[in-house]
C-alpha cells in the first residue's frame, strides 16, 4: 500500500511539474507567422511563448485582444544574440502590467529590434527596471526599425543609463505618431534619460510627444535625453517636469550634436535649461519652449 501511494504522489509531483513548465513555456498562438496567417495573440501565454521561442522572432504577429500580462515571468522578446526582426502589429490592443526587473542591458516588452516593424500598439502600466539600454517598450533598436503608432504608461528605470519612456536606445530607426506618460529615471552621472527616448542616434522620431517626468544624473530631456549623429526631432513636444541632480538637461532635450531638430516645443519645469540643455551644431528651427512653467528664460 505504502508502494503504491509513493507512485501516487511521484505522479502527482510530476504532473505539477509539466504544468508549470508548460505555463512557463507557455502556448503557441494559432497562424503559422506569415502574411497570410499571422500568428494572433490573445492572451500572457501566447506573449511567452513568443518570449521564450526565439525561433519565432523574424515572423508576423497580430495582437487580437487586450491582455493583462501582470503576474507573469517575462523574457524580452529579443536580445543581443537573436533579435527581434519580424512584425509586431497590437491592432490598438494593449499589453497591461508587464513587470520586469534585471541587471542586464537591452529590456524592455522587446528587448533588441533590429529591422522590425512593431506598430499600433498600447504598453500600459509598465514596471521596467534594467542597467542599460531599457524601454517601456522596446530597450534597443537598429537596422531600420519602424515603431508607430505605440505609446507607454507607468514607470521605466534604467539603473545605469540610456533610458526612454518608450525606447530606451534608438539607431538607425524611426518612431512616428507614438507617446509615453510613463515616469522616468536614471541612476548614472552620465545618464542619457528621456520621457519618450534615452538615445537617439542617426535616427528620426516624428509627431510624438511625452509627458512623463525624468529624472536623473545628467544629459536628461523631456523628449530625448541624448540627440545626435544627424538624428532628427520633427513636429513634437514635451510636457513633463525634468530634474537632474548633475547637471545638463532641457525640457525637450538633454544633450545634441550635429542633428536637426524642428517644429517642437517643451513646456514642463526644468532645473537647467528651457529646451536644450547642451547644442553643439545641431541646427533648431521653429521651436520654443514656455519660460513661465519651465521657470527658465534661457535654453
Amino acid at each position: 500500500m505504502k508502494k503504491k501511494y509513493l507512485v501516487l504522489g511521484f505522479m502527482l509531483i510530476m504532473f505539477f511539474v509539466t504544468c508549470m513548465n508548460l505555463m512557463a513555456a507557455g502556448i503557441q498562438p494559432n497562424g503559422s507567422g506569415t502574411e497570410l496567417l499571422p500568428y494572433l495573440v490573445a492572451t500572457s501565454d501566447h506573449l511567452l511563448w513568443i518570449s521564450t521561442n526565439s525561433d519565432s522572432w523574424n515572423k508576423i504577429f497580430e495582437q487580437i485582444a487586450n491582455i493583462d500580462a501582470s503576474g507573469i515571468s517575462w523574457t524580452p522578446i529579443g536580445d543581443w544574440d537573436a533579435n527581434f526582426t519580424g512584425t509586431y502589429d497590437g491592432k490598438d490592443y494593449t499589453i497591461d502590467g508587464l513587470v520586469y526587473s534585471s541587471g542586464n542591458t537591452g529590456k524592455g516588452v522587446f528587448g533588441a529590434a533590429v529591422g522590425a516593424v512593431i506598430k499600433n500598439l498600447g504598453i500600459t502600466n509598465v514596471d521596467m527596471t534594467g542597467y542599460n539600454q531599457v524601454g517601456g517598450l522596446v530597450g534597443y533598436t537598429y537596422g531600420s526599425t519602424n515603431i508607430s503608432n505605440c505609446y507607454t504608461t507607468g514607470s521605466v528605470n534604467a539603473t545605469n543609463q540610456t533610458g526612454g519612456g518608450l525606447v530606451g536606445e534608438n539607431n538607425n530607426s524611426t518612431i512616428t505618431n507614438c507617446y509615453s506618460t510613463a515616469d522616468m529615471s536614471g541612476s548614472n552621472t552620465r545618464s542619457k534619460i528621456g520621457g519618450l527616448v534615452g538615445t537617439n542616434n542617426n535616427s528620426t522620431i516624428t509627431n510624438c510627444y511625452s509627458s512623463s517626468t525624468v529624472s536623473g544624473g545628467n544629459w536628461l530631456g523631456g523628449l530625448v535625453g541624448n540627440h545626435t549623429a544627424s538624428a532628427e526631432i520633427n513636429n513634437c513636444y514635451a510636457t513633463g517636469d525634468v530634474t537632474m541632480s548633475n547637471n545638463t538637461g532641457g525640457g525637450l532635450v538633454g544633450y545634441t550634436e550635429n542633428s536637426t531638430i524642428s517644429n517642437s516645443y517643451s513646456t514642463g519645469s526644468v532645473n537647467d535649461d528651457g529646451l536644450i540643455g547642451a547644442n553643439y551644431s545641431t541646427t533648431v528651427s521653429n521651436c520654443f519652449w514656455d519660460t513661465q512653467t519651465s521657470g527658465q528664460s534661457s535654453s
